[in-house]
């Protein structure tokens, strides 16, 4: 049986209450909650970040947004505007976002929900209306929004095992890439250990 009480001291008290409120309607395998937590403590920076960080130089945007934005000079002409022009560009016009939507609805909750799409499904799972105020993942559902992304994108399929290979999988579903991926390892194997 896992020992959710290890968490107390581990998980901000915030995030250890809503867990706590969660895992009263919800089942789930040690591995299961470890790959959970382990994912959200790195995309949450140690649990410490919460909203999406678009203060990004040329160089940087042009390296993880290479896709969006192509050359160094566009880069430059985008970061001059500042962070809303930044989400704008690199988020607008998909994800379900308009054009001017991308800064709006940028990054928040310990899994970084990101784009309109995300905010309007998860929407119809909370009482509040997340479209018109979508500071709440951040605020308020900090947790249970990433465990509406694991449940609608059936990421708890791959939480069953406690193999780098596993983690791996986790890490591709979660963020689109490995980046982090022997952080994040060392982070399930840390949950693995305080939920015996």
């Amino acid at each position: 049986m896992m020992e959710i009480k290890n968490l107390t001291g581990i998980l901000p008290e915030i995030i250890f209450n809503e867990l706590l409120v969660i895992l009263q309607k919800r089942n789930l395998t040690k591995f299961q909650l470890a790959h959970l937590l382990s994912q959200c403590h790195h995309e949450s920076v140690g649990w410490k970040t919460f909203e999406e960080n678009l203060n990004y130089s040329a160089q940087s945007l042009l390296r993880v947004f290479k896709k969006r934005v192509v050359t160094l000079e566009k880069a430059e002409e985008i970061v001059s505007k500042g962070q809303k022009a930044i989400g704008d560009f690199v988020y607008g016009n998909r994800m379900g976002n308009d054009a001017n939507e991308g800064w709006l609805y940028r990054g928040r909750g310990s899994i970084q929900l990101t784009g309109k799409n995300n905010y309007k499904l998860f929407d119809t799972t909370v009482l509040e209306n997340i479209i018109e105020n979508p500071s709440l993942v951040k605020d308020k559902y900090k947790l249970t929004s990433a465990f509406w992304f694991f449940d609608s994108n059936k990421i708890w399929l791959l939480c069953n095992g406690d193999k780098v290979e596993d983690v791996k999988r986790v890490t591709l579903a979660v963020n689109g890439g490995t980046i982090g991926l022997t952080g994040r390892v060392d982070l399930f194997k840390k949950y693995c250990k305080i939920l015996n």
